[in-house]
């Protein structure tokens, strides 16, 4: 990927913009965005690797250590995009519910 296009102080609300800034797992990504940036990598054919939940706020970026959601290997072995990022969605979803709002993202170029 070429350099980055996007600001490391940022909580990005639109999930193309990962692709679109040439994005990394620095960057950081509401619930809606976070959601986004799912389906967008679906529609390129990307598995989504890993993602870290925490809170956003005038700070930045909190991570939770013990919320992260990592691909199933089983269906990153049998070619199933689009199953392995439904369920990162349905796990943002669940992450969402709880009261976290800020998602980082490692997808495996």
């Amino acid at each position: 990927m070429a350099g980055q296009n996007f600001e490391r102080h940022v909580l990005y609300d639109t999930g193309a913009d990962f692709f679109e800034l040439n994005g990394n797992s620095t960057m950081k990504f509401t619930p809606k965005g976070a959601k986004e940036l799912c389906e967008e990598a679906t529609k390129r054919n990307i598995f989504i690797g890993r993602i870290e939940c925490g809170n956003w706020s005038v700070s930045g970026f909190c991570p939770d250590g013990n919320m992260t959601w990592d691909s199933k290997s089983d269906l990153v072995a049998a070619g199933k995009i689009k199953e392995n990022n439904d369920l990162a969605i349905e796990n943002i979803n669940e992450d969402a519910s709880e009261g976290y709002n800020a998602f980082l993202f490692t997808l495996p170029y």
